[in-house]
Order: C-alpha cells, then sequence, then structure tokens
C-alpha cells in the first residue's frame, strides 16, 4: 500500500532557507525543526519524511505524527469525483493491544479494524502491532493473523511480512484478508523476529 505524507498545520510562524517546489501553485521550504512529543524529542526520518514552511505555517507529515502518537493511519483511493479519505483511528494508550502469541510476548497487537474496499467486502484489515523489549535495535517482525466464526472455525488468514521496529515501537500495519466479511476471534501467531541492524537499514 502506498504511504502518502500530507501536511498538518501547526500554525507557528517559522523562517527557513532551503525551497521545494512541490507544484505550480505552492512554494515551500525544507525546515529542518526539532520535535517534542509530551516533553520527550522524537527523531524524523529524513530518508522518508520532510517538515516543511508555508507561507508561515509548518506542515509535518500526518502518518508519521498519528503513528508515534499511536494511531492508525490508512489512505482509501477516490471514486469517479470523490476525493481520496485519509482515515485516522486514535487510541491514546495500548491498552488495546490484547491479543499475543503465547509462545511470544514480546509482539503484542490490537486494534483492528476491517477496511471494505469492494461490494462491501473488506480485503485488508489495518491494527497497531508493538514489540516490546526487543534485544535488538532493528527487528524485521514477521506475523500471522488467523480469524475464527462464532464456532471456533477458521475463516480466513493473512500474512504480515517484515515490519521494521524497534523495541518499544507500535506501528501500523496492514494484512490482507482476502473476502473477509466479519469474525468472532483472531489469534496472533508470530514466525520471526530478525535481527536486521547491521543489514545497512537506519
Amino acid at each position: 500500500m502506498k504511504k502518502f505524507v500530507i501536511g498538518l498545520i501547526c500554525g507557528i510562524g517559522l523562517t527557513a532557507t532551503t525551497a521545494v517546489y512541490a507544484s505550480d501553485t505552492i512554494q515551500a521550504y525544507l525546515f529542518p525543526v526539532k520535535i517534542m512529543l509530551n516533553g520527550e524529542s522524537i527523531e524524523v526520518d529524513n530518508n522518508e519524511y520532510v517538515v516543511l514552511n508555508h507561507i508561515g505555517h509548518t506542515y509535518v507529515p500526518l502518518r508519521w505524527v498519528a503513528e508515534n502518537m499511536g494511531a492508525t493511519v490508512t489512505y482509501q483511493e477516490s471514486e469517479g469525483s470523490t476525493p481520496p479519505w485519509i482515515h485516522l483511528s486514535y487510541y491514546q494508550t495500548d491498552s488495546g493491544l490484547l491479543i499475543k502469541d503465547p509462545k511470544e510476548n514480546r509482539v503484542s497487537i490490537g486494534n483492528l479494524q476491517l477496511k471494505k474496499i469492494v461490494h462491501d467486502y473488506p480485503n485488508y484489515v489495518t491494527a497497531q502491532l508493538k514489540l516490546q523489549d526487543s534485544p535488538y535495535p532493528l527487528s524485521s517482525v514477521h506475523f500471522k493473523l488467523s480469524f475464527y466464526d462464532e464456532n471456533g472455525k477458521l475463516i480466513e488468514k493473512g500474512d504480515g511480512t517484515g515490519q521494521l521496529m524497534k523495541s518499544g515501537d507500535i506501528q501500523t500495519v496492514i494484512v490482507n484478508v482476502g473476502s473477509l466479511k466479519n469474525y468472532s476471534s483472531v489469534t496472533l501467531t508470530v514466525t520471526e523476529i530478525i535481527d536486521i541492524s547491521n543489514a545497512g537499514h537506519d
């Protein structure tokens, strides 16, 4: 799924130096700002996101801010003349991340939402995944979700592969689930946690 970076107006009058021409209609400037979240400094990944200044307002990547605050962000393509949608689901704590693999307690998942694409049949779910107390500076987390009906019958499976995470991270994940319409329960199976700290990733 594509990641879309859109601006969140903070309303802070700032100056900057480097010009960026995003389109024929606006002129913005790269702004190497430092950001504090609840008193803690958080770093913007400059390889993927940038902070911009446009006519005295600061624009920061909505997905980056939202996910650092524990929100789920998904993008829905437009249909015809309808504008595209940005879906935000915000949870103040990770208390909803209660689904765990009994054999791997470092990983938990929750806040699952079915996403409907065609004819009211969802073909993916969004969720929040947490990696806790990992011994690795950077891990690749691989997992499976299994969905069951009210009788305990397996009705669908979905794979989550290669989620790059640091210890303590809570990230939005997307899992394809075919034509799943509803389910009664779900289980998490962590298939692998790989140390990729020295694999050339930032």
